[in-house]
Parts: C-alpha cells; structure tokens; sequence
C-alpha cells in the first residue's frame, strides 16, 4: 500500500491523489512548503526559510524512500501539490519502534478532508509495518484544526514546549502528542 497512489474525494469536491513523494518532486515541494510559510503561522519557518537546494531535496527524498518505516507522501489536487507529509522512524534499535508524524496542508484546503486522508494512509502505513508501536508529533497550540484533527484519530497531548514558537516576538508552545499502535 506504501507504494500506491490513492484517491481522496475533499468535501470541496476535488480529488486529492496522494502518493509517495519521488526525487522528481523535489522542485515541487520546496515551491511548496515556502508557499504554505507564507500562508500560515503555524509551521516551524517562514516564507523564504526553507533552504533546501532541489538536489538536497531530491537526496532527501530518496533517502526516505529506501527506509522501511519511512513514508513521505505528495498530495496533489489537479496536478499541484496542496499536501505533503511524513512518518519518519529513526534507525537506532532502542528507538526504532517510534515514529514521528509531520504534515503540512495548503490552506485552500485546511477543513476539507485533506489533513484526515494524509493522517490516515501515514498511520496505515505503520500498523502494517508492524514495527511502529508509538506515533508522536508536535504542534502550534493555536492551530486548533489540526488539534482536533489529531485527537481525532487518538493522539493524546503528553506535553508541551513552553514558548517553542517565536511569532512575531510572541512565544506560542509547542504540544507534544502521541498514539499508541
């Protein structure tokens, strides 16, 4: 299933056809994840701050590609990318049966189904793994969408990062979440 594109019908009415992120995508997501900065508060950089060069992109994502508890996956709508995320599992024995989940959706598309089919195929992917036992994630605690998103599917608030977030000079913590599998 981690190799597959799979269709999602938004409560918008477009379909968001999700797939695993290739190296041929990398020019893409980075035009991407810039534009979704400058259209939210709530990910870790701004507009302009992500400085991956499309090789580094491209290593990266083939990099992703060939772990076995890694997913990234590309979400398109109409042939744009509108989604990306990711389940990235460390390599270390005494940690490995962990993975942390990120996602990031296009604003056009917040509250339309989007962020749920993103969540759902990555945690999917780590049940039928078998190996990953526990999910964790972090979040701006303002962005109560996708709060709510996570709870949702389980994901319980465990902790939080006092002041994580420094937007424009006001701290914001960071909550910290995990899922048992």
């Amino acid at each position: 299933m981690n190799r597959m594109v799979t269709e999602h019908a938004l409560h918008g009415g477009g379909i968001l056809m999700l797939a695993p992120s290739a190296p041929r995508d990398a020019a893409e997501v980075l035009q991407f994840l810039n534009c979704a900065a400058g259209e939210s508060d709530f990910l870790s950089a701004r507009q302009g701050e992500f400085r991956f060069t499309v090789p580094q992109e491209e290593a990266f994502l083939r990099a992703q590609a060939q772990q076995p508890n890694c997913l990234h996956l590309t979400g398109k709508v109409q042939g744009r990318v509108m989604a990306l995320a990711g389940l990235a599992a460390p390599w270390q024995p005494r940690i490995a049966h962990t993975a942390e989940l990120s996602i990031v959706v296009g604003r056009a598309f917040w509250r339309q189904g989007a962020g749920r089919a993103v969540v759902g195929r990555l945690l999917d992917f780590a049940r039928a793994g078998g190996q990953t036992k526990l999910v964790h994630l972090g979040v701006n605690a303002r962005n109560h969408g996708a709060i709510a998103l996570y709870r949702g599917f389980g994901f319980e608030q465990v902790g939080a990062l006092p002041g994580y977030f420094n937007v424009d000079s006001e701290y914001i913590d960071e909550l910290l979440m995990t899922l048992t599998l």
